[in-house]
């Protein structure tokens, strides 16, 4: 039986591959920024209550042991509280650049193509890169409070010592400083990880 060859499906079909490798989407911007907004939020619900708490304790003069044993106990209240949460800011953020994305993608190959390529992007490797790119931002994130505390225990320690704290800082001050890094570092990861997303769904 004598196979018939389309030259013009073919010629389409070809469009349509180098129009989907050519037509990488940026990361969504909404995304990133509702992303950031849920760690800073989180972030801010640990860490502030854990300065004020540390102002106190350095206006009656707290010795350092003192304050490592508050800064063990609240490091375990921090664990539990991101942990509980994480899962809820992933899933949110997971769902909104799948949805994101795939208005992004649709809107481009239907401009370019004509076609609806909606089952194109229920792809296994769509599911396999959100979640792939969940599991790594959830990390980050509940790294966080530790990454505070441990500085603030250095600083401490330092202070201690006697040995001069960055910038001539005071003890205060230099916890104020590592609040700081940490909101920062929550931008960081917002961005980052927004951008690291959008990476394993374009090669999904």
């Amino acid at each position: 039986m004598a196979i018939i060859i389309d030259r013009k499906q073919i010629e389409k079909l070809e469009r349509r591959k180098k129009a989907k490798k050519a037509k990488a989407q940026k990361p969504p911007a909404k995304a990133e920024r509702n992303f950031q907004k849920e760690i800073e939020a989180r972030r801010a619900a640990i860490i502030g209550p854990i300065i004020e708490d540390l102002k106190i304790m350095i206006e009656r003069k707290a010795s350092p042991s003192e304050i490592a044993i508050y800064l063990a106990d609240a490091l375990r209240n921090a664990e539990i509280h991101v942990n509980h949460s994480v899962n809820g800011i992933i899933d949110i953020w997971k769902s909104e650049m799948d949805e994101l994305t795939r208005e992004q993608f649709t809107r481009s190959l239907t401009q370019t193509l004509g076609v609806d390529i909606t089952a194109v992007l229920d792809e296994p490797r769509i599911k396999e890169a959100l979640e792939l790119g969940g599991r790594e931002a959830a990390n980050l994130i509940v790294n966080m409070p530790g990454e505070f505390i441990d500085g603030v225990a250095k600083a401490v320690a330092d202070n201690f010592r006697g040995t001069p704290l960055p910038e001539g800082r005071t003890l205060f001050d230099q916890i104020m400083h590592l609040g700081d890094v940490s909101k920062a570092r929550a931008k960081l990861i917002a961005r980052d990880q927004t951008t690291k997303m959008q990476g394993l769904l374009n090669k999904g």
